[in-house]
């Protein structure tokens, strides 16, 4: 699938989601005016004072709605980046010590006897 037909399906998606958001407030819009006018009529407040009354119920129930349902799932999920073979205990921001080379005359490290700068040292 070529990159512009991606793109156009996501930006395809991404419209009827909002199609279907801006369908859903206005339905919701629509009810909370009727419950209003409902509560206006029973209780003998203005329209107005009913339907602020009725609005404030329907958002503490939708803020009810969203804190009892949390995708846990997500949050228990191991992130996909994480390679499983790596050794959790390697610290990636670990620097290593900067030892220079001995000097010339010293002994060299590899154990044959020889000065370091006839081992080597030697310049090519």
């Amino acid at each position: 699938m070529t990159l512009v037909r991606t793109i156009l399906r996501t930006l395809w998606v991404f419209l009827i989601l909002f199609v279907l958001f801006l369908v859903m407030t206005l339905v919701a819009s629509i009810a909370v005016v009727g419950i209003g006018r409902i509560v206006a009529l029973v209780s003998g407040l203005s329209a107005f004072e009913a339907t602020l009354i009725t609005l404030g119920a329907a958002l503490g129930v939708l803020y009810w709605v969203m804190r009892a349902v949390q995708p846990q799932h997500v949050l228990e999920r191991e992130p996909d980046w994480v390679d499983e073979d790596e050794d959790e205990d390697e610290d990636i921001f670990a620097v290593e010590k900067f030892t220079p080379p001995p000097s010339r005359n010293a002994p060299c490290p590899c154990g044959s006897g020889k000065k370091y700068k006839h081992c080597h040292g030697k310049v090519a």
